[in-house]
């Protein structure tokens, strides 16, 4: 019988702290538009340990934070998922590896999870599952193209969960949130923040070259709501169905990867490349495409970065009876996403759901072969290493619903 729990604890800072996920923003915050949380889905069927889904209102959360979560909580680390929404609206001293840590900060992450994970444990009641599945329309866009080419019908996942005195709520939406741009200097969940919702534990899908650069009017908290709206309503008029054999096993597996890295431009091809660009940019008069080159300058402007020869990453995924969830701690395109999607489904002969930012902040999936783009820039993993990830994925997939 499956059994569901729900909590969340606040999470946002009671300091002011540098944002994370904009190279050009160096201010610290100056205030809050909503509050920050760690949210957390607890499913378990039988007397198995329970598994659990721990989501951070965060830019990411790295390898580090994930391993302090899982150490924190009495079940084996393979039943314990840490994601991220990937908010440009929280603290860069999240990263635990980064140059702007901040120890306390992270210790109360830690702590503020493990509350909520205990309290999600302890709230497990009898659920009935639903499912549902709808899009999004005027909300996210493909940043990668011109402006007439962008246009894209965003995927919304829902699972309700039907329990005595009330309904838990699972939503994936699949979108950057970054509707509040570099001038935002408030700690803000964004798009979720718009969405709301009572006991909903969100995550993000595959949405590297997704954003609202060409459907938002402008960044502010009114067209956060607006944007917000336009999801909420999808999923209001969502259909559902009745899932039996949701939860009639729970099985996760995970594996971790040694990939090459070691990629990125460096000496005279670097200032070469910059050089390049910056002329790009004095002559190009589209507004959109202006905030593209000026990434791509922002990540050679870093310097040249000295990167080891490997690096390790974990993949995983969880058979759920009815559905296979998988999750990738990488920032994935939309198109590479649903392809996975389709051959994990294929694989294991029942739909299968990608959560990114999960297990880790390892940055960009990489494309077959790099380009002047900014996900290829910003990657330090070489093309080669793309294949070992893809069938990492699978391979969890096929090993969870043996």
């Amino acid at each position: 019988m499956l059994k569901t729990g729900f909590a969340k604890r606040p999470i946002t800072p009671q300091k002011s702290m540098t944002l994370a996920g904009f190279d050009r923003r160096s201010q610290p915050a100056q205030g809050m538009l909503d509050e920050l949380y760690v949210t957390v889905l607890a499913l378990q069927n039988g007397e198995e340990a329970p598994f659990l889904l721990c989501s951070f209102d965060l830019l990411g959360t790295d390898r580090t934070l994930c391993e302090k979560v899982r150490q924190a909580l009495p079940l084996p680390p393979e039943r314990v998922w840490v994601c991220a929404t990937h908010t440009h609206g929280a603290p860069r001293g999240a990263f635990s590896g980064g140059i702007s840590q901040d120890h306390a900060y992270i210790d109360s992450l830690v702590a503020n999870c493990k509350a909520a994970a205990f309290a999600a444990m302890d709230d497990l009641l009898s659920a009935q599952a639903l499912w549902g599945e709808a899009t999004a329309e005027g909300v996210a866009s493909l940043r990668d193209v011109p402006r007439t080419q962008a246009a894209y019908a965003m995927p919304l996942l829902s699972l309700r969960l039907k329990r005595e005195n009330d309904t838990l709520h699972w939503l994936q939406f699949q979108c950057h949130p970054t509707v509040l741009d570099e001038s935002n200097l408030c700690y803000s969940r964004d798009l979720p923040g718009g969405i709301a919702g009572e006991n909903t534990i969100f995550t993000n899908g595959a949405c590297a070259d997704l954003s609202t650069r060409f459907t938002r009017m402008e960044s502010s908290a009114k067209e956060r709501e607006r944007l917000g709206l336009l999801i909420k309503s999808a999923w209001n008029e969502m259909e559902y169905q009745e899932d039996i054999g949701f939860g009639e096993r729970i099985r996760p597996i995970a594996r971790e990867l040694v990939l090459p890295y070691g990629n990125g431009v460096r000496g005279d091809q670097r200032l070469g490349l910059l050089e390049e660009l910056r002329q790009k940019t004095a002559d190009c008069t589209d507004k959109a495409a202006l905030r593209e080159l000026d990434a791509c300058i922002a990540v050679l402007e870093r310097g040249d970065r000295v990167l080891p020869q490997t690096r390790t990453v974990t993949v995983a995924a969880c058979d759920l009876g009815s559905r296979l969830l998988l999750a990738l701690p990488f920032e994935v395109a939309q198109a590479d996403g649903a392809q996975l999607e389709r051959e994990a489904a294929a694989l294991c002969e029942k739909p299968a759901y990608l959560i990114c930012y999960c297990g880790g902040y390892d940055g960009y999936l990489p494309h077959a072969q790099t380009g002047v783009n900014y996900q290829d820039l910003a990657t330090g993993y070489l093309p080669e290493a793309r294949k070992q990830i893809w069938q990492g994925v699978l391979d969890c997939a096929a090993s969870a619903v043996k």
